[in-house]
């Protein structure tokens, strides 16, 4: 069985299905949703979709399945699934890591693995929707948050995945997930904050636009200390990444994606506690900088203050980078609906242009996204 779903051999598990289908070999129950678990993880969905039609049971997040009776609940054990039910352990799976690290590429291209995750998805939402229907009649006071919970949870994991993750989240979105959940209790995360930490410039610009269309509130960034403006966030990024890695390739990228999103007007640099730390003026007081990233502001005095030799990298490319800001920096009032590079003259770029610096698996996830949107073209 292991073996068939590491290369989502469906054909393989119909006939493991049919040879072990007597009393003494059959398959139980436990079998089948363990096994369908670890074929959605696996991004293994000719697996799961054989699966599903064997009659595996799905299974659900820690806070929905507190809700199902206790027999129910003893065939969805929690250290087999940790915090994500089976449309969320589905929606994480990303399409290179069913061929990078395997003996064989069962997919012919990204497109495919979609339709085929998508038909899984679908068969795993009404699946849901009949276990849920079913509580509600023989418990009436049962609400169907449980549904919407599994929904939300699964769009935070959708902001992950590869080139496809913009359809997916639109696939979810359609079918009722909340754009701006986040969930505290067992499971923590925000779409918002996942597709803000993507390294691939591409998929980044990608699901940042999709996700501002869509109406995502730009200004909270969830994190364990609480939540952050996109500024604070990406410092705080850089700040660490700086701190544990030897490669600095990713600061020229981090500022990137900050001028990105504040061209778009969901991200201030903190220019003015800059300016002030620039001319060894006394720090400002937050009142000061009201509206101009109090958070950000200590993040890059905390920066710039440290003597630690692995941040020097990042200290000089924040001094030139802001140093060009502040040098560029409207001498006039903007009009209401003006945006500044418009005056200054400094408009974010759309594309991150230095695609020799970026390291050869981002390189590679690149290709991929190039492959996704050929495809994609060549089917409209």
């Amino acid at each position: 069985m292991t073996w068939a779903i590491e290369r989502d051999r469906s054909g393989t598990l119909i006939q493991i299905l049919k040879h072990r289908s007597t009393p003494k070999q059959a398959i139980t129950p436990q079998d089948l949703h363990t096994n369908l678990a670890e074929a959605l993880r696996a991004g293994s969905f000719r697996i799961a979709d054989a699966l599903l039609d064997a009659g595996a049971e799905i299974v659900y997040s820690p806070g929905s399945r507190s809700n199902f009776p206790k027999e129910e609940v003893a065939i969805r054990p929690d250290e087999f699934h940790g915090h994500l039910g089976s449309l969320a352990l589905a929606a994480r799976s990303r399409y290179h890591l069913t061929f990078w690290y395997r003996p064989t590429k069962p997919y012919a291209s990204e497109a495919e693995y979609w339709r085929w995750k998508k038909r899984t998805m679908m068969k795993i939402l009404a699946r849901m929707r009949i276990d849920i229907s079913r509580r509600h009649m023989e418990c009436p006071t049962i609400s169907f948050d449980q549904y919407r919970r599994e929904l939300d949870i699964a769009l935070i994991e959708a902001a992950n995945a590869d080139a496809h993750s913009v359809e997916m989240m639109e696939f979810l979105l359609a079918a009722g997930a909340n754009i701006n959940a986040e969930m505290n209790d067992q499971y923590v995360g925000q779409v918002w904050r996942n597709a803000l930490d993507e390294e691939v410039p591409s998929l980044f610009r990608a699901k940042v636009e999709f996700l501002m269309e869509r109406g995502v509130n730009t200004n909270r960034v969830w994190s364990w200390q609480g939540p952050l403006t996109p500024a604070e966030f990406f410092l705080e990024k850089l700040h660490w990444s700086c701190l544990f890695s030897a490669d600095t390739s990713f600061i020229d990228r981090g500022l990137w994606t900050m001028d990105f999103l504040e061209g778009r007007g969901c991200l201030e640099w903190p220019l003015a506690a800059f300016e002030a730390f620039n001319t060894c003026e006394i720090a400002l007081q937050a009142s000061e900088l009201a509206g101009l990233e109090v958070g950000a502001a200590r993040e890059l005095e905390l920066i710039l203050n440290d003597t630690e030799e692995s941040l020097q990298p990042l200290q000089t490319a924040l001094k030139q980078h802001l140093s060009r800001k502040l040098l560029k920096k409207p001498l006039v009032t903007l009009r209401e609906g003006q945006s500044s590079e418009i005056i200054d003259g400094h408009a974010s770029k759309l594309d991150f242009d230095d695609k020799e610096s970026l390291p050869e698996a981002i390189l590679r996830l690149e290709d991929l996204r190039e492959e996704w949107l050929a495809e994609s073209c060549s089917e409209m």
